[in-house]
């Protein structure tokens, strides 16, 4: 009798001991094997869906079969077991902590944290895969369908960026979200390989898990926190959304939403109750947060994804157990009574809203970018470019006039301002071609059930994050997940179509010796730049980390500390201009604050140390960001308050005014500011055709006026009206210095009613001070216009500046002066003598000063100028603002003050300043002091007061320029106080 083959034996012995007989293909069919299990033709007991396959064969040939991790050609050595054993952890780590991962230590937040997270375990797996080849073992890279789409996609980004107006924020994306830029793409794709090249049945049920676990722990904290059971000192920690954003965490739910029902069918018959509860516990959970967080939740997306696999599961498409069917019913009936709803039912904590770009602002940023650079863009991570050159005028009438965003409202009007068409298209068949292999996978390939159904959880979820990412919002967590879970389904059908075709990439070094050759030197450069890109995003992080710890030295007032941490941030990473411009802000702020303090001579070189690093880091910040709005909105900042310690400061603070102003168009404020320097300018000419150049000046400066009240003009009722105030307070003030009396009051006067109805609407400490300035302003404006009734409505705005803030220094003693020019000294003395209660003990030379306008009063001589007989009759307001048109353009009057020992020193000042055409009168002073100071009143004198500290140099080398209203209130008919005391100890 014949042998037969040990496989027909063990066939045959299955048979005659009673199973079943084989059934065949057809059974496969849901509805046929119902039939045959109602019928008793088949076994009723549910196998696992996702279980390892058993063969039946003898010892010997169990021993001697190639499992699935191994190579058959190559025998396993410990090195390359641990090799495999480093993939598969950082797979597994991808999945189970990028939803977690944060370390609340970055400046850039959650997303900065949790990309590098990303980039550490890809670099990870991805040398781990490589090192495994160079050690002998064919590697294999599985082909699959996005394989070509994919590359396009990273060629059009690359040649985007080499074009990009910033090519360093291309690279490595921009400030805060760096997953828009070449070099997350590329881990991406890398992530995606290693993902689909090692994907086996085991490692499927360990992503599996390790989204679950994830997700549990995500779903748990966000219900806790959302429910206030977290205190906020953990929460000051542990942020209460693990995913940076509420937007974000709500579509992170979403996705976990398939796992969930999923999971009782994937595991099969052990545990099933106990998995199904747990299951079941989550879900609730997870309905109850999405309810809280109602307003960020995209309904129709996460419906469409639920309804999407109800509809697998109940057309059969898919196989699955009654209770998941239910399960799956329950779920998306549940999410639509909550959507129907319209809130949230139950409400336990206030959530901050998040700003949202409407895809209407979207679309009108996308126009324009398409008629400047349509086919390759500004660059990836530049969107913030366009959005400030094509941002439409009307948001001014919500008074966003510097609204600034720096990602899209979705990656495709995103794509479209940054990697244009071309970037946009392939992007997009990226997308429908994952769609369409991840749906003929789920729908037509029957051959393993168990993948299919675990594939169509990866899809799902992979679809809600995509569909986010490209329509609604550009999360980083979510597009990086997205990414993962996509790769995981492909993985899938790659594995399950590998016994039908083949499509694989190999390599090693073990083949002839010129390919051996050329791979191993690839390899050497490719490990070279890996280790390379590896330390460079590590010295950035780290960079990051120290930013974060210098501003909070900063806000305990270390400012060494915080110092000592910016300066590791840029010796970490000097390319970042964002740390210039924040160093910028910082050293500005310091300088503000010692300016604040009792001036001496140490004080005075601490705030020229300040301002010009300030300057020098803000210089910094544009060269590195040249074609960034808010970049030169600090440079220009900074050297506008530079105090006269940086030369050029004027030209140089216009110029950035005027590339800020190009680079965003639509803002009012950057007009007000180039308005405003070039008065400043028109203050520093000199000389005999200065009289044209300053009013030529002033002329300039009052069409960036008239530019910033006309883009901030709007039909409100039946009038178009500006509500931006600071447009008509310096339209007055133009209007004023160029002898418009009458017209200059009536702007101010809209500028106060416009001030003060957004103080009423919107009430805050910056705007009623705004308001008190404007009011301030407006009474001097009458006093100086002098018609019937002027005086008396100048004193009753005064009247009511005191009233509304009762320790007013300016308005109390400008209140003094009208009454002593208008002839009540008593009315005077008595406000003067208040400014004495106002004044602290220690402050003795502005209680001195206060106390000799008291009796020059009681004298008969008076504080007002026409009261001295040394000089003619001189207004009390600002040169600026006098009444015939000669005198606003001429130079602004100085005042010398100095004490008896300074009194030579005083002389030789007066001389310098004389003849350069300034009219100088010079007072005596009890108070001794020592240096030189120069003090000016408004911000229009600050290029004065430079020009005059830059002539007084050459006799007195040590000089500070400061702004002081208090003590200018003494001199009221003086622009600029010169304080000229004794030589340096």
């Amino acid at each position: 009798m014949e042998q037969k083959p040990w496989f027909t034996r063990n066939v045959s012995q299955y048979r005659s001991a009673g199973a079943p007989p084989r059934q065949g293909r057809a059974a496969k069919d849901p509805r046929i094997r119902m039939q045959q299990q109602r019928s008793g033709t088949v076994a009723t007991q549910r196998e696992p869906l996702i279980k390892k396959p058993t063969m039946h064969m003898p010892p010997q040939a169990m021993r001697t079969a190639p499992s699935e991790h191994t190579q058959p050609q190559h025998p396993k050595k410990r090195s390359v077991w641990i090799l495999d054993k480093v993939i598969a952890l950082c797979v597994w780590m991808l999945f189970f902590g990028v939803p977690l991962f944060f370390l609340n230590v970055a400046y850039q937040g959650v997303a900065f944290e949790k990309q590098y997270y990303f980039y550490t375990w890809t670099f990870i797996g991805g040398a781990a895969f490589v090192i495994r080849s160079m050690m002998g073992v064919t590697s294999i890279i599985r082909r699959t369908p996005l394989d070509i789409p994919i590359a396009v996609l990273w060629c059009v980004v690359v040649i985007s960026a080499l074009f990009s107006v910033d090519r360093y924020h291309s690279a490595f994306g921009f400030f805060g979200t760096p997953v828009m830029g070449v070099v997350s793409l590329t881990a991406v794709i890398v992530a995606y390989y290693i993902i689909v090249s090692t994907f086996t049945r085991a490692r499927m049920v360990q992503i599996w898990w390790a989204v679950i676990a994830s997700g549990a722990l995500v779903t748990a904290w966000s219900f806790a926190a959302t429910m206030r059971f977290i205190g906020q000192d953990i929460l000051a920690i542990i942020p209460g959304t693990l995913t940076g954003t509420f937007s974000g965490l709500t579509v992170y739910l979403g996705m976990l939403l398939p796992f969930l029902i999923l999971t009782p069918s994937v595991i099969g018959n052990t545990r099933t109750k106990l998995v199904t509860g747990i299951a079941a516990i989550l879900i609730i959970l997870n309905g109850m947060t999405l309810s809280a967080l109602y307003g960020y939740v995209q309904w129709y997306v996460i419906l469409g994804a639920v309804g999407l696999l109800v509809a697998f599961m109940i057309s059969r498409l898919v196989h699955s157990t009654q209770e998941g069917k239910g399960m799956a019913i329950g779920v998306f009936l549940a999410l639509m009574f909550l959507f129907l709803w319209g809130q949230p039912l139950v409400t336990r904590i206030a959530i901050q809203p998040e700003p949202v770009m409407t895809h209407a602002l979207s679309w009108t940023i996308a126009k324009g970018a398409l008629s400047s650079r349509p086919l390759l863009g500004s660059g990836p991570g530049t969107y913030g470019y366009h959005f400030s050159l094509f941002a439409p005028n009307t948001l001014n009438k919500n008074g966003d006039y510097d609204t600034r965003a720096f990602v899209g409202r979705g990656m495709v009007m995103d794509g479209i301002a940054t990697i244009g068409i071309l970037g946009v298209i392939a992007l997009c068949i990226v997308f429908f071609t994952y769609i369409g292999t991840a749906w003929i996978a789920c729908v037509h390939d029957k051959r393993d059930e168990s993948l299919t159904v675990a594939t169509l959880g990866f899809f799902i979820a992979s679809v809600v994050a995509a569909v986010y990412s490209l329509v609604w919002a550009i999360d980083g967590m979510i597009m990086l997940y997205g990414v993962l879970l996509a790769a995981a389904c492909m993985g899938g059908i790659a594995l399950s179509s590998e016994r039908r075709a083949a499509k694989t990439w190999t390599f090693t070094f073990m083949s002839s010796p010129q390919h051996a050759l050329s791979f191993a030197f690839l390899s050497i450069v490719g490990a070279v730049l890996a280790v390379f890109g590896f330390v460079t995003l590590g010295k950035m992080f780290i960079a990051d980390v120290y930013a974060r710890a210098a501003f909070a030295a900063y806000r305990d007032n270390d400012t060494d500390r915080a110092t000592a941490f910016f300066q590791k941030t840029i010796n970490l990473n000097g390319k970042e201009g964002r740390y210039y411009i924040l160093i910028a802000q910082y050293g500005l702020d310091l300088a503000m604050r010692e300016a604040r303090q009792p001036t001496d001579q140490q004080n005075r070189d601490a705030i020229a140390t300040f301002i010009v690093s300030a300057a020098g880091a803000a210089s910094m910040g544009c060269d590195l960001m040249p074609n960034d709005a808010f970049a030169h909105e600090i440079k220009g900042i900074v050297l506008e308050n530079s105090g006269g310690y940086v030369q050029s400061a004027a030209d140089d603070a216009l110029a950035s005014y005027q590339r800020a102003g190009a680079l965003e168009p639509h803002n009012p404020q950057f007009d007000i500011a180039i308005g405003r320097m070039q008065l400043v300018k028109a203050q520093t000419k000199t000389g005999e055709q200065a009289g044209q150049e300053r009013k030529a000046l002033v002329e300039d400066a009052k069409k960036s006026f008239e530019a910033a009240r006309d883009k901030t003009t709007f039909l409100y009722g039946n009038s178009d009206v500006s509500l931006f105030a600071p447009a008509h307070y310096y339209f007055a003030v133009t209007q004023e210095a160029l002898g418009d009396i009458d017209s200059a009051i009536t702007a101010m006067d809209t500028a106060l009613a416009v001030s003060q109805n957004a103080s009423s609407s919107a009430p805050s400490d910056d705007v009623k001070a705004q308001s008190v300035n404007y009011a301030f302003h407006l009474a001097r404006m009458l006093q100086v216009r002098h018609a019937e009734g002027d005086i008396e409505q100048a004193e009753r705005i005064l009247q009511n500046i005191i009233a509304v803030r009762t320790n007013d220094v300016d308005a109390t003693i400008a209140l003094g002066l009208l009454y002593e020019k208008d002839g009540k000294k008593d009315a005077a003395i008595a406000q003067y003598e208040k400014v004495l209660t106002f004044l602290p003990e220690d402050d003795t030379e502005s209680r001195d000063t206060v106390q000799k306008m008291i009796d020059a009063v009681r004298d008969g001589r008076g504080n007002t100028a026409a009261q001295h007989e040394d000089g003619p009759a001189r207004s009390v307001v600002p040169a600026e603002f006098r009444e015939d048109q000669t005198s606003h353009l001429a130079l602004p009057r100085v005042v010398i003050v100095h004490d008896t020992a300074s009194e030579e020193h005083a002389a030789k000042g007066g001389d310098i300043l004389r003849s350069n055409d300034y009219e100088v009168e010079t007072r005596h002073s009890e108070n001794a002091s020592t240096g030189v100071t120069v003090l000016y009143r408004d911000e229009i004198h600050l290029g004065a007061a430079q020009e005059l500290a830059n002539l007084l140099r050459a006799q007195f080398p040590e000089i500070t320029v400061s702004h002081n209203d208090s003590v200018l209130a003494s001199y009221a008919e003086f622009d600029i106080l010169v304080d000229i005391g004794q030589d340096e100890p």
